[in-house]
C-alpha cells in the first residue's frame, strides 16, 4: 500500500532536510498542483528552496520532462522560472544544481515523457484548494520580493533568490 513521504523518510532517503506541505489527509514533503510534483528543501541556513518536476507541457527547450528544477516563486496561475538556458544551468548555482541531482536520482515521481511513474514508492496527494494559499505562501517564503503577478522582473526575482541563499546572480 503506499502512502505519503514524510519528512523523515525523505530525509533517509537523500540525506536533505525538508519541508512537509498540509493536506487533509496529512503532511506530505510531496504534494502536486496542477499535475506538477513540488518538494521544498531546507538548506542549512533554513532557507526553504522550492522545486517542481517538469512535465514537458511548458514546452521549455531542453527542460526535460520528469527532472527537478528549482523555482523562485509561484502564483495560483503560474511558476516563476526563465528561459530554457538559464533553468537548466540552475542559475549557475552549485547548490541548486545539487539538490535537483539528488532529487532526480532519488524522487523519481514522473516519467520521462511527465506521465506518472507507478514504480515510484510514495502516493502524491493532490492540493485541495483549502491549502492553496498556504502552499503558494510556502512557495514564495525565501524569494525577498517575490513575484505576484506579471509585472514584476523575474529576473530581479531569481538574482535577489540566489543572494538570500549565499550565492552569486544570475543575471
Amino acid at each position: 500500500m503506499k502512502h505519503f513521504l514524510s519528512s523523515e523518510e525523505a530525509s533517509k532517503i537523500t540525506s536533505l532536510e525538508f519541508e512537509c506541505f498540509q493536506t487533509s489527509f496529512g503532511p506530505s514533503v510531496l504534494i502536486e498542483y496542477c499535475y506538477r510534483p513540488f518538494v521544498c528543501v531546507k538548506d542549512s541556513e533554513n532557507h526553504i528552496l522550492p522545486f517542481w518536476m517538469s512535465t514537458g507541457r511548458g514546452k521549455k527547450k531542453d527542460v526535460q520532462q520528469g527532472k527537478w528544477y528549482p523555482i523562485v516563486g509561484m502564483s495560483h496561475k503560474w511558476i516563476n522560472k526563465y528561459d530554457s538556458k538559464s533553468l537548466t544551468a540552475y542559475y549557475n548555482s552549485a547548490k541548486l544544481k545539487n539538490i535537483a541531482n539528488l532529487l532526480d536520482s532519488n524522487f523519481k515521481c514522473l516519467n520521462i515523457d511527465g506521465s506518472r511513474n507507478y514504480d515510484f514508492d510514495f502516493s502524491i496527494p493532490v492540493l485541495e484548494i483549502d491549502f492553496l494559499v498556504n502552499f503558494i505562501t510556502l512557495i514564495n517564503t525565501n524569494s525577498p520580493n517575490p513575484c505576484v503577478d506579471n509585472t514584476g522582473d523575474v529576473k530581479i526575482t531569481i538574482n535577489s533568490f540566489l543572494e538570500s541563499i549565499g550565492e552569486e546572480k544570475y543575471f
